[in-house]
């Protein structure tokens, strides 16, 4: 049904109030700030990151830049680990070589001090030197040898545990070969040192807590077992003088 020219004009108008009504609203709202005006609130308040320090970071970044920064690191990286990787290198067949020596010296001198008078005097004659001539002449190249070893362990080993168990080994061997001059409570110090120190190895531990005063070659088998710990020790321990930086557990081995 059409309709008339009254409700016409009615229709009209009530879309004209709607739509003056919308922009009456949207006049009211509240605009959106700008970028621009956030950032100037910001800077007043102290809040914002200034333009000078937004340059600079911009220009951290260039590709150019973080390409000279990498060049300069590696380059100080590699001042420092290449001089310490050489030395390593170089350092570490001299170092060898003098642990060596000692190990081999520790080894030759102990084994003809220990075997000479605890095994070859006991099995060829039970009764003690009675001039004590060969005793005597061990005893005296014991205790150069054993100093001479003891200087070179102080040189390159000073404040190890190391150049520790050499003086206490070195005294309990004095002991052992003085207990052929006559000195008979030689066995009973060294006894005493066994029942002090402890084997890495549980099968000379076991031996160690089974080792009786007066068993003579039970006490001469465990000097010569803590021997070879002593010189197992040496070759762990690192020595003065020598490179132990990074390049050392590289070349290590």
């Amino acid at each position: 049904m059409p309709r008339s020219p009254t409700e016409i004009r009615f229709v009209r108008r009530a879309r004209r109030r709607r739509s003056a009504g919308k922009a009456q609203r949207a006049r009211e709202r509240p605009r959106p700030r700008r970028a621009e005006e956030i950032l100037r609130e910001l800077e007043e308040l102290g809040l914002s990151v200034p333009k000078r320090l937004s340059a600079l970071v911009a220009a951290l970044r260039h590709p150019l830049l973080i390409g000279v920064l990498l060049a300069v690191v590696s380059g100080v990286i590699a001042s420092l680990l290449i001089p310490s990787l050489t030395r390593s290198w170089q350092d570490r067949p001299k170092e060898l070589a003098l642990k060596r020596d000692l190990v081999a010296r520790i080894s030759r001198e102990a084994t003809t001090a220990i075997d000479k008078t605890g095994f070859e005097i006991r099995v060829g004659r039970p009764e003690r030197d009675p001039g004590g001539q060969v005793n005597l002449a061990v005893i005296r190249r014991w205790r150069i040898e054993s100093s001479i070893i003891g200087s070179e362990l102080t040189t390159y080993f000073k404040g190890s545990a190391v150049l520790r168990e050499w003086r206490e080994y070195a005294c309990a061997v004095t002991w052992f070969l003085r207990y052929f001059l006559r000195a008979d409570r030689g066995f009973n110090k060294v006894y005493v040192h066994f029942s002090e120190m402890r084997f890495r190895d549980p099968e000379m531990e076991y031996r160690r807590k089974l080792v009786t005063p007066n068993d003579d070659s039970g006490l001469a088998f465990l000097l010569l077992a803590e021997r070879d710990q002593i010189a197992s020790n040496l070759l762990e321990s690192g020595a003065a003088g020598f490179s132990h930086g990074f390049g050392f557990w590289i070349f290590r081995g």
